[in-house]
């Protein structure tokens, strides 16, 4: 179940913080901005994020927080991989829009139970080893 901008919100009201859920939100979503520049922008708007977030305290701010580390593992994935095929095709990729997103993921995992990361861990491991034959 997704993460709704309500129990992000209840959960942080619940220790009186505020939480920039749209700038956050809207972050998220510039992962697959077209421009590398945002891309790369947006992975290190989530790093910033992530660095200064507290560790959360309730079972609703853990719940929320796992949801939400979920869903960028999930994008950072996916940035991952495009990223990649798109070096294999000769589009334009470059390397500080992986290793911003990479380093958003790793502290991202921190919210993570044990299992999703070592799930998360096999899937980069296959993406690290796999290499593009060529046809013929």
């Amino acid at each position: 179940q997704p993460l709704t901008k309500s129990k992000f919100l209840a959960a942080s009201q619940k220790r009186n913080t505020t939480v920039p859920v749209n700038a956050v939100a809207a972050t998220m979503h510039d992962l697959f901005h077209a421009q590398w520049e945002r891309r790369h922008g947006s992975a290190l708007g989530l790093k910033a994020f992530l660095r200064a977030a507290s560790t959360p305290r309730s079972s609703l701010e853990k719940k929320a927080a796992e949801d939400w580390a979920d869903n960028l593992a999930f994008r950072a994935v996916v940035v991952l991989a495009l990223d990649r095929f798109m070096d294999q095709a000769g589009d334009e990729a470059v390397a500080p829009v992986r290793e911003s997103v990479a380093q958003a993921l790793a502290l991202s995992l921190q919210y993570l139970p044990e299992p999703k990361v070592l799930a998360l861990s096999k899937v980069l491991m296959k993406m690290a080893a796999y290499e593009e034959k060529e046809p013929g």
